[in-house]
């Protein structure tokens, strides 16, 4: 089957160095079909970070290397914007810049707090943050403009030793879900979380499971690779996941459109 690796990171990004040529040619020795350059657009701090040039630098490079790499690879263009909600004026500005193959919503931090890589958990309730994610995160959802909801555990990554009560919050998951797969959008099995302490994929199993049972069909892999190495990380892994919570299909997105793709092994 034809497999895509919708979540990528090159030296566009400020947490990674590679070239997009990196990461085409790793996705090419790890059998891909396609992958996406999705390089990070955190909106809330949008102009003063300078991710409108590094949006577009990011396009331009990929765009030579869908040139280069045709014939041997589909290379999509994407972008990972994340908080929308924090500064929806200028998400406009960011779809502007290129009719993308796929755009990715985020949320790394919530309104007043820093990324959740940085906070100091010793200071923090974990499930009071996790509420204001969760309520930022269907918000996001709700407004609508992206294709695909990525790592959705994505604070648990940051908080060791911390077991969430997922009982308290599970209606405003249940909310995020349903209004996901109303929408028509992907949920995002992100494999990063297999390769770091965490050690399952952002979201586990039973949140996929629930998104199949609320009516989600789409369902993407990505690896969050910021490097050549990390290309396809765990994707027998998320493959299996997917298909055990009930997934049929394996989705990527093209023009914003979506292509599903049978799963079988």
């Amino acid at each position: 089957m034809k497999i895509f690796d919708c979540h990528t990171h090159t030296r566009h990004s400020p947490d990674a160095n590679e070239p997009v040529a990196a990461i085409c040619e790793a996705a090419i020795a790890q059998g891909l079909a396609g992958v996406c350059i999705t390089d990070h657009c955190e909106m809330h701090t949008y102009l003063q970070d300078g991710y409108r040039e590094s949006i577009k630098s990011s396009v331009l490079e990929t765009l030579r290397a869908q040139k280069k790499y045709s014939g041997y690879i589909r290379v999509l263009t994407g972008v990972e914007m994340g908080q929308p909600m924090q500064n929806q004026k200028d998400c406009e500005d960011l779809f502007a810049i290129h009719p993308f193959d796929v755009i990715l919503c985020s949320v790394h931090n919530i309104q007043g707090y820093e990324d959740f890589y940085y906070l100091d958990y010793t200071r923090h309730d974990g499930d009071k943050l996790l509420e204001s994610y969760f309520d930022e995160m269907y918000r996001s959802v709700l407004w609508g403009k992206f294709d695909i909801l990525t790592h959705i555990t994505y604070p648990l990554r940051y908080m060791p030793g911390y077991t969430a009560n997922w009982e308290r919050h599970r209606e405003a998951l249940d909310a995020i879900l349903k209004a996901l797969a109303q929408q028509g959008k992907a949920l995002e099995v992100n494999t990063s979380g297999l390769r770091q302490s965490i050690g399952e994929t952002l979201p586990p199993l039973w949140m996929v499971k629930r998104f199949v049972q609320l009516g989600g069909e789409l369902i993407t892999l990505g690896s969050d690779a910021h490097r050549g190495k990390d290309v396809a990380f765990g994707f027998a892994q998320g493959l299996a996941l997917i298909q055990k919570a009930g997934g049929r299909y394996l989705a990527h997105f093209e023009k914003r459109k979506p292509v599903l793709e049978k799963i079988v092994f």
